[in-house]
């Protein structure tokens, strides 16, 4: 009916309905989690049995000696564990938790016991992903350091305002204010240095920080030292230095955003690159041939068809080499399985007995 069409055209509208999604699909932890996850599915489908057997923790009253042999620990299980619970910063953490089990393996097992080789494989087709997909895994990885540097930002700021003494502060001062402008000409309050925050606006925790110590400056400028609001702000930012040198002055820092203004130009330039140029009629002497211009007035009515021109087809192959290089996470899980396919034998893998619980 009508009336459920219209419904129906609402959610679709609605931001709020469509906010999760956005909010999904821009998460650069989520985007890390879906290759990590990717890698642990070519291990479970080139070697499914040896991945079952580093999944689970050791049992310890099995091989009483495992806790003297190694010191720290790690499965699968765990692996699986971090990627859930967005543990993993960057694909190096996650390649070092694979070299671990590798390393325990080796410690226990020793250098050329089957289990160790496998494990030693397992972290070969990681990193054969990561080779694959170093530019996408470097993109994502600096937005995740775009992400945890504003998330302890903001936590910062909120710190701060929940204090009763950052009370005057929160907000801009209001415009009736005696001379406050004519006197102060960078105003700033917590409030703006949030919105900041959240637009990425600081690249660094300096220049977040140098927002912060021009509200105190400006108090001083204005009321003078003496001031109790004066006193205020500077008890409310002890509790934001202790908490920057805590969550924010060790933090590694991100590569700056590109400029608006240059991501425009560069997207009108490659626009301008693509454009077919107007074709002239091809001139014989100092007159154009009749033939010529029926020709020139055909193709121009075929560009503005929609179809590509004599120039565009030339220039279109140099462009795929590029897309052919690229491989992606799923080209990869299929020749990972199409190889495991033909290695494995019919009757399934072969495996000793000492493989089925060693670790």
């Amino acid at each position: 009916s009508k009336k459920g069409g219209d419904d129906h055209r609402d959610r679709e509208e609605s931001p709020q309905a469509r906010q999760p999604t956005r909010r999904q699909r821009g998460d650069p932890f989520i985007r890390l989690n879906a290759i990590l996850t990717a890698v642990l599915k070519a291990m479970r489908n080139e070697l499914p049995t040896y991945y079952d057997l580093f999944r689970p923790p050791v049992d310890e009253k099995m091989y009483p000696r495992y806790p003297e042999v190694v010191s720290n620990p790690i499965c699968i299980q765990q692996i699986e564990g971090r990627i859930n619970s967005k543990k993993y910063k960057s694909f190096q953490f996650f390649v070092d938790d694979l070299t671990l089990l590798r390393d325990n393996s080796a410690a226990f097992n020793g250098e050329e016991h089957n289990l160790t080789k496998k494990a030693c494989r397992f972290l070969k087709i990681a990193v054969s992903i990561w080779e694959d997909n170093a530019a996408d895994l470097d993109n994502i990885e600096n937005d995740i350091k775009w992400q945890v540097m504003v998330d302890a930002m903001l936590k910062i700021v909120r710190a701060i305002v929940s204090c009763p003494e950052s009370r005057s502060f929160r907000q801009p001062v209001a415009r009736n204010v005696p001379n406050y402008y004519n006197v102060i000409k960078r105003p700033m309050d917590f409030s703006t240095l949030e919105a900041n925050a959240k637009s990425r606006k600081y690249s660094t925790p300096a220049q977040f920080w140098d927002d912060v110590e021009l509200i105190r400056s400006n108090c001083v400028l204005y009321n003078t030292i003496n001031h109790h609001l004066s006193k205020n702000i500077m008890k409310v930012l002890e509790i934001g230095r202790k908490l920057k040198a805590s969550q924010l002055d060790n933090l590694p820092l991100p590569r700056p955003r590109q400029r608006q203004d240059s991501v425009r130009s560069n997207k009108r330039k490659r626009s301008s690159s693509r454009r077919t140029p107007r074709r002239t009629p091809s001139r014989v002497g100092s007159y154009a041939s009749p033939s010529s211009e029926v020709l020139s007035s055909q193709r121009t009515r075929t560009s503005s068809r929609g179809r590509t021109g004599p120039r565009e087809r030339a220039a279109s192959p140099s462009r795929l080499p590029r897309a052919e290089s690229s491989i992606s996470i799923m080209s990869v899980k299929s020749e990972v399985a199409a190889a495991a396919a033909v290695e494995r034998s019919p009757g399934g893998v072969d495996i000793d007995d000492d493989d089925l619980n060693l670790m």
